[in-house]
């Protein structure tokens, strides 16, 4: 029996990264065949696991950067993240110097004694006034001219374009333009010399669709990483209890399987671990069956497992206005009460929100849109909206019930 050692929280790497072996063959081969790549899942479904796994296994031949744009507010912070992380590379940095040298004078002989950090704060700094097409795009020309392949990973890239756009004036759209207008342009520029790789944890595509602003992509290749499929979630169960000596019975574990609902990663090695809590507070090494809906509703849905859940809410206010964020919670909590919501309910709390019939299709399309893309809903055989997760469905109704108004 494999052990497993859980990790909850950070990517994984090495032993710990379990169960996307053909995903992982699949991203290596575009990135080998010179491809730019989009991965589009759901959070926590461990797109920067792949990508770290991903950059490990193309070395030596490949030299894989990682870029994160989690804390980014604009454009020249991409081109400050993408130069800091050169850093790690001698033959990289040595360039990445020479490109910023007036910077780095400043900064005098503690330029290579400074964190990463503080590098990049440094680097934005000297960007303040503008230039960061032309740092950016001398950062790239070096990056591509070198022996080996570099490979960007930059992740999170979709909370950058959403901060951009989230004004919501034609100077949001216009630097957000600008952005993607310039990483497309390089990307084709570059083709074949170097691949950029994309991710994050809200929907570039849906996002981007709103704006009118998609034919800026669409020289990514897209690629859909899907929940655990039963059998790799079960796998990941059993493993985790041999390594922590817990009797975990096949239908014990099924049940943990059903009652979440979506084999979301994250939340299958979280349900573990308060399994594994359980066991610990009644000095018990197995978990019985009947034990599992309790645990279930009394940690996964309170506080131990709010910490997993809360990005569900906040994400949306990243990408919607106020507006269409009030809309889209009323029309999931309407979904998680109910279990399922149709067209007539969709038009009813339109009237509620005044949208008025001409605006209709086009505000439902895009707010279901996004709600498809980003894994909180999806369409069953009826053609109603059902929640993709029980666990999402059953914290949402939790969360929202005792607030919620009924049309």
């Amino acid at each position: 029996m494999r052990k497993l050692v859980g990790a909850v929280g950070n990517y994984v790497e090495g032993e710990r990264f379990w169960g996307r072996k053909k995903e992982l063959v699949r991203l290596q081969e575009l990135i080998s065949e010179g491809a730019h790549v989009s991965i589009m899942a759901p959070r926590r479904t461990g797109k920067t696991s792949l990508m770290h796994q991903a950059g490990n296994r193309l070395q030596p031949e490949f030299i894989p950067l990682y870029i994160d744009m989690q804390a980014a507010e604009s454009a020249a912070d991409l081109v400050a993240n993408l130069t800091a992380s050169t850093r790690l590379h001698d033959t990289l940095w040595e360039k990445a110097e020479s490109i910023f040298s007036n910077i780095f004078k400043l900064i005098g002989e503690k330029v290579e004694t400074i964190s990463i950090s503080e590098l990049k704060i440094q680097i934005r700094s000297g960007l303040a006034g503008g230039g960061w097409q032309e740092k950016g795009s001398q950062i790239l020309d070096t990056l591509a001219a070198h022996e080996k392949r570099v490979v960007l990973f930059i992740d999170e890239l979709p909370i950058l374009v959403a901060r951009l756009l989230e004004p919501a004036t034609p100077a949001g759209k216009a630097a957000a333009l600008s952005l993607l207008t310039w990483l497309r342009e390089q990307g084709q520029k570059h083709q074949g010399r170097m691949s950029m790789v994309f991710a994050g944890s809200i929907g570039l595509e849906p996002l981007l669709n709103r704006a009118g602003l998609s034919a800026n992509i669409n020289h990514l290749t897209p690629f859909t990483l899907n929940p655990w499929t039963d059998n790799v979630a079960l796998g990941c169960l059993k493993a985790l209890a041999a390594n922590y000596e817990i009797a975990l019975p096949e239908p014990t574990a099924l049940n943990m399987l059903n009652l979440l609902g979506c084999n979301i990663p994250y939340h299958v090695q979280l349900f573990f671990f308060q399994v594994r809590e359980y066991c610990q507070d009644t000095e018990q090494t197995s978990c019985p069956p009947e034990a599992i809906d309790e645990i279930f509703e009394s940690r996964m849905l309170r506080v131990q497992g709010q910490a997993g859940l809360d990005h569900m809410e906040e994400r949306l206010r990243n990408i919607m206005n106020v507006e269409e964020n009030r809309l889209a919670k009323d029309l999931l909590t309407h979904t998680a009460i109910t279990g399922s919501i149709d067209l007539p309910h969709m038009h009813s709390w339109c009237d509620r929100y005044s949208v008025a019939p001409e605006e209709r299709s086009r505000c439902l399309s895009d707010l279901f849109r996004i709600l498809e893309h980003d894994g909180y809903l999806q369409k069953n055989t009826d053609g109603q909206y059902i929640f993709v997760s029980n666990l999402l469905r059953q914290w949402w109704r939790a969360r929202f019930e005792a607030f919620f108004k009924a049309v």
